[in-house]
């Protein structure tokens, strides 16, 4: 198993990469646009990635963030091809030092190796002479970017979406970070998302505006029952009663209670 869905949106093309195609967060997208590449997949994918690239000519890698199931091919890629990778600059050394990586992760996504990247610019201007603006959207990781094409009105978000009603969250997120990222997108006229699990959505705003509205409503939510006496793992069980499988071999490093946990400390402030 290796490339589950091909795709072409225009003059954006796709490729679904993963190990496993059990659920959207078990395989990846990365994307491609006139001379560039959107992250560069999973470890376990090269060979399909890198046929990809001389296919399409890239020329240069943008990396949405340093997670392994993005930046994951970036070392061969830049040993092979000598492709300059362009991330933002708090992202830096965890790619040049590494990082470290679990058991589960290195199951799903394989190992990554250090690599040196670049540091973002300060103005994106491609080939077609389409201007590309980063936008600097912290929470799931700190160095995590989104790529806004103003004239397309459409942005490449990354992990800033993934769903409306997400139930889960990484130990090492930050939910404050993230909802002033989501406002902070919202601020900028476009349509369309082109997101690294979920795949192109033509009404992405819409969807990442109703993600907002939940969770800020589950902020609310957590902070009445708190009110009540209830504790974080009461509302847990309330709120997301079945335990999923991803916290189960994650040994919760993804989990409802780091959601709700985050909650709880946001609600605490207000």
């Amino acid at each position: 198993m290796a490339v589950f869905e091909k795709f072409k949106y225009g003059d954006v093309e796709g490729i679904r990469v993963g190990r496993f195609n059990l659920a959207d967060n078990t395989n990846s997208i990365v994307y491609f646009f006139e001379e560039i590449m959107i992250d560069s997949g999973p470890p376990y994918q090269y060979r399909f990635i890198c046929d990809k690239i001389i296919e399409n000519k890239t020329r240069k890698i943008f990396l949405t963030h340093h997670h392994e199931d993005h930046s994951g091919n970036c070392s061969k890629i830049i040993k092979k091809l000598n492709l300059p990778v362009y991330m933002h600059k708090s992202g830096l050394e965890y790619c040049k030092n590494g990082f470290p990586i679990r058991m589960y992760q290195k199951a799903v996504w394989g190992n990554t190796r250090p690599f040196k990247a670049l540091p973002l610019p300060d103005k994106i201007i491609l080939n077609s002479g389409l201007e590309l603006i980063a936008i600097h959207t912290p929470g799931h990781s700190l160095d995590h970017v989104c790529f806004f094409i103003p004239e397309k009105k459409s942005i490449f978000t990354g992990d800033l979406f993934l769903g409306v009603k997400p139930r889960l969250l990484r130990a090492d997120e930050n939910l404050k970070d993230q909802i002033k990222s989501i406002k902070n997108v919202l601020t900028y006229d476009f349509n369309t998302i082109y997101c690294s699990h979920k795949g192109m959505i033509e009404n992405g705003r819409s969807l990442l505006e109703k993600k907002l509205e939940y969770l800020n409503n589950l902020i609310e939510v957590v902070k009445s029952y708190s009110l009540k006496g209830y504790n974080a793992d009461q509302i847990n069980k309330i709120l997301f009663k079945k335990r999923e499988t991803a916290e189960i071999i994650s040994f919760n490093h993804l989990s409802g209670m780091n959601l709700i946990l985050q909650c709880f400390e946001i609600a605490g402030e207000k």
